[in-house]
């Protein structure tokens, strides 16, 4: 999903069955932009709304691991209710919640990342200085991304 002023899922994941397509799906989206203000929270309530919404029929399951990755260059004005929508993802649905900076200004007013950050915040909370160096944070991303998956180690007890 991409968020601005109003959030937008560009795509579920669910509807991927194979890598290539998944693959296809996300280099469809190089280029894109996105205008406004950034709102988060609105962000991060579309996800509570409508990402991890399964029935039963669906779920692989019973309890399955879920991990929320923002991505953002700006930050909000009213932090609470982002740190709050971050809180209600964790609690309603354990999910992991990681959060990318992107730039000087989001680096320098980190509180926000922090907070919506899953617990350490060293292992859930990274920066970039421009969107062209996110690719710096894909493998430890997918690394961390495999713990969780894997149900073998928690990232939270990683130093």
């Amino acid at each position: 999903m991409t968020f601005s002023t109003t959030p937008s899922e560009e795509f579920d994941l669910k509807d991927y069955t194979r890598k290539s397509d998944l693959l296809s799906a996300i280099d469809s989206l190089l280029g894109s932009s996105t205008t406004g203000e950034g709102d988060i929270a609105g962000a991060l309530d579309f996800v509570w709304d409508n990402t991890f919404q399964t029935t039963p029929s669906t779920r692989t399951s019973p309890d399955p691991e879920r991990a929320v990755i923002l991505v953002t260059s700006s930050t909000s004005s009213n932090i609470s209710d982002s740190i709050a929508a971050a809180d209600k993802i964790r609690t309603d649905y354990s999910a992991d919640v990681f959060t990318i900076g992107v730039g000087s200004t989001v680096y320098t007013q980190n509180a926000e990342l922090r907070g919506i950050a899953s617990d350490p915040d060293a292992n859930f909370t990274h920066f970039v200085d421009n969107f062209s160096d996110l690719w710096c944070a894909v493998p430890i991303l997918v690394t961390k991304l495999g713990m969780i998956f894997s149900g073998k180690n928690r990232i939270d007890s990683q130093e």
